[in-house]
């Protein structure tokens, strides 16, 4: 779904980092891809822990759905 979302915080769990990130594509309760500054997150939804979820160069990442404008 294409829409304007306010950027979405993610927290690597390796490190307790919390950057802000683009919203570039979403699909409420499947995907995400986030924008990091250059670098494109791809994000699954984990519906147990009711979360996205993503691993990259050995971190773990994890985030909110995001909210509209």
């Amino acid at each position: 779904m294409i829409g304007y979302y306010k950027p979405v915080e993610i927290l690597c769990e390796d490190n307790g980092r919390v950057v802000e990130g683009e919203v570039k594509a979403y699909a409420s309760g499947q995907y995400m891809t986030v924008d990091m500054g250059g670098m494109d997150l791809n994000m699954q939804w984990d519906g147990k822990l009711q979360e996205f979820r993503a691993s990259r160069v050995g971190l773990d990442f994890v985030a909110q759905p995001p909210t509209s404008y």
